[in-house]
């Protein structure tokens, strides 16, 4: 399902137009039901093809930039490995990209879930933004409650951790 999740190169316009219409304007459900559907018309060999011929081009999903896919795969490859007890670290040029593409971006929601927290990597030289309370852990992890995700608090230390765990309960 994953696999089919990160297809969205083969997205078109119209798909996009009537997926928010079906999903009641739920964008999740929306990117969920498209997925089972790409699983469902394609075998894992099929979606494997799509996802490395989508690699060698810079076309992306509408409505998407040319950052988000890589984001989708570095967050997506830690939602599948840690389940499992799996360590998949990040590459820390594409990590960086993506976790200034999400500070940036208003579809995560990031600067709002972030007001006032500096973030701090403590395994990369890398921080951001302006705060009273500073929120340190691995980049990989940062990049993971970026974009939402809740499963790496436990990873991240400092008083930006009471923060962000308010915010999102």
């Amino acid at each position: 399902m994953l696999l089919a999740d990160q297809d969205r190169g083969r997205w078109d316009r119209a798909l996009i137009e009537e997926g928010p219409v079906r999903a009641r304007g739920d964008f999740d459900r929306m990117v969920a039901d498209l997925a089972r559907e790409r699983a469902a018309a394609f075998i894992p060999a099929e979606l494997t093809a799509h996802l490395r011929e989508a690699a060698e081009t810079t076309r992306h999903a509408p409505l998407s930039g040319p950052l988000d896919p890589i984001t989708d795969l570095l967050v997506h490859e830690q939602d599948i490995a840690r389940p499992l007890g799996r360590v998949w670290r990040m590459p820390v040029a594409p990590a960086l990209a993506a976790i200034g593409h999400v500070l940036e971006s208003r579809f995560y929601g990031a600067r709002k879930r972030f007001a006032d927290v500096r973030l701090v990597a403590t395994d990369v030289n890398w921080s951001a933004g302006e705060g009273p309370d500073d929120l340190r852990g691995p980049l990989e992890d940062l990049l993971l409650l970026a974009t939402g995700g809740t499963a790496a608090l436990s990873h991240v230390t400092d008083p930006g951790r009471e923060r962000l765990a308010a915010a999102t309960s």
